[in-house]
């Protein structure tokens, strides 16, 4: 890369110095983009490699600090989820009613859509290229027969035409094909799938359209969809997309890196969450972080084909936050008068092996402890609908009974229970009482440091973390004006003033019209009114 000191374009002093990798500088901003085409291939921050149980996955090639910038990339394609797509339209994806006398149809297709000036649906990159092809069979739109599964797929099929390279970097993907064909109720749904597609737009194609319109091919790009695509939350609907570098990040449940989508394109930026050393793995999360091991671990083994065994997975108090953790309902060894103080924990990492208490002889089967859990989540769906605060601090303390105090469980109904302390109609925050108060505070900081060791960077559930951040400082904000002197509001009002600059932090680099960055403005506007509260009280310097 040469002297970083001396334009590799014009060799004069260079003092506009690379953002992304600080090892090139230039003269000018001009000849900083002339050498962008030579540079972009150095600058990268990571290396593909691959192996055989990995396949392709992604390094950084250098440290790099949290919030440091790894992929910004489009997508290779998007489009509707492939499970449970409603009537939506197909260019900005807000849902539709397909029984609306008013209802909008592409003029060409004649499917639902929210408008013909849509920008997604005009767009000659967006809906017009599968609008083509189903624009050849309109009896299908006008007999209702919409299968918005199939659209994803065709869009990914029309690459071979629509752009060769995106189609040859789709092709690269891990699709599991094999494994997939296995699983008959997967392998039936692919089939309705490509049967749609088919019978009703491939088939009144040309021959030669596409070079390849086959069943198999389409069973291929419903697997990399399955296993690559990244779920994109829009605000009017849900999007999935693959992406050529983003989607080779392994699964890791205490993922090193965090992801934001630029709502107009879909651009995604990857950052890091916390400091990467060189030579680490980028991972990101393909299930849900709050979820115990064996739940995790299942819905990974059911939809990406394949095991975790990464240092959250393999060890069983899950870093010691016992979020899958029981209580023993056993006796104490020392005192037979007094229950058993122990855990009960799964012996190993295997799926069938026995939960045995880590301080008494008592054991449970892995059937048990599925049951256990089937109906425990059964009743805690139950207990979500019209929560109400003694709704819920009653099924807790019944929870509590059962389960750690931070199972994951009672993490879910605790963080219900620290919004309804201070909205619950006779629990408004004056009106808490002092043990009310406290009891709020002490959940939201349990919460936080489940969230701190499982998301260390916050990285990957800000939104939960970001409501816990603010109900504390709300809670703290209440406590210190009670309190009697001003070290006391000092010490509470400064511990809400951190934990909200946390927050914002955490939310920074959310997009526009985000719910993230709704609740940024709120930590925002709350962060003024906590520092103007402090300076009233001379207890800061401004």
């Amino acid at each position: 890369m040469g002297d970083k000191g001396v334009c590799p374009v014009c060799k004069k002093e260079g003092v506009h110095t690379c953002s992304a990798c600080k090892s090139v500088a230039y003269c000018s901003k001009e000849h900083q983009k002339d050498h962008w085409k030579t540079h972009k291939l150095q600058c990268r921050s990571f290396d593909i490699k691959s192996s055989k149980d990995l396949g392709r996955y992604i390094v950084s090639n250098r440290d790099l600090t949290r919030d440091s910038t790894i992929i910004s990339e489009n997508p290779l394609v998007f489009g509707p989820k492939m499970a449970g797509a409603g009537p939506q339209c197909l260019g900005c994806y807000q849902p539709v009613d397909p029984g609306d006398p008013k209802l909008v149809r592409c003029p060409r297709c004649k499917w639902p859509v929210c408008s013909n000036t849509c920008f997604g649906v005009i767009h000659k990159d967006h809906h017009l290229p599968e609008c083509l092809v189903l624009c050849n069979n309109t009896d299908v739109a006008e007999a209702g027969n919409f299968m918005y599964e199939a659209i994803f797929p065709l869009r990914c099929l029309l690459l071979q035409k629509k752009n060769p390279r995106k189609w040859q970097q789709l092709l690269s993907l891990e699709s599991h094909v094999d494994e997939r064909k296995k699983d008959r109720d997967v392998f039936q749904d692919v089939e309705k799938i490509a049967s749609y597609i088919c019978d009703n737009f491939l088939e009144v194609l040309d021959k030669g359209s596409l070079p390849d319109m086959s069943r198999r091919i389409i069973h291929f790009i419903c697997g990399v969809i399955e296993v690559n695509s990244l779920e994109i939350t829009t605000g009017r609907g849900e999007v999935h997309a693959l992406y050529p570098s983003a989607s080779l990040m392994e699964h890791n449940c205490m993922p090193n890196t965090k992801h934001y989508f630029q709502l107009d394109d879909f651009k995604i930026n990857v950052l890091a969450a916390t400091d990467i050393k060189k030579g680490d793995n980028l991972s990101t999360m393909y299930t849900h972080i709050l979820w115990g091991t064996q739940a995790r671990r299942d819905h990974l083994k059911a939809t990406k084909y394949f095991t975790c065994h990464c240092r959250r997975c393999s060890d069983p108090t899950e870093l010691g936050t016992h979020l899958s953790s029981l209580k023993c309902i056993g006796v104490n060894p020392s005192d037979v008068t007094c229950p058993c103080s122990g855990q009960i924990l799964p012996s190993s990492a295997d799926e069938n092996t026995d939960w045995k208490c880590d301080l008494c002889p008592v054991t449970l089967t892995s059937s048990h402890v599925a049951d256990l859990m089937s109906r425990i989540s059964a009743d805690v769906d139950e207990s979500m609908e019209n929560p109400t605060v003694s709704k819920l601090e009653h099924f807790l303390t019944k929870l509590e009974k059962l389960l750690h105090r931070n199972h994951y469980h009672c993490f879910m109904v605790k963080h219900s229970l620290i919004q309804l302390y201070g909205r619950d109609p006779g629990y408004s925050l004056n009106n808490l009482t002092e043990a009310q108060l406290d009891k709020k505070i002490e959940m939201c900081k349990e919460l936080l440091s489940v969230i701190d060791v499982i998301d260390p960077g916050h990285g990957r559930i800000a939104l939960y973390s970001s409501v816990v951040q603010i109900e504390l400082q709300s809670a703290l904000q209440e406590k210190s004006r009670r309190a009697d002197s001003d070290l006391e509001k000092d010490r509470l009002l400064t511990e809400a003033k951190v934990q909200l600059e946390n927050c914002v932090r955490d939310l920074i680099h959310e997009p526009p019209f985000s719910p993230g960055a709704s609740m940024s403005n709120l930590a925002k506007s709350h962060l003024i009114a906590v520092t103007q509260e402090l300076k009233k009280f001379k207890i800061i310097e401004l």
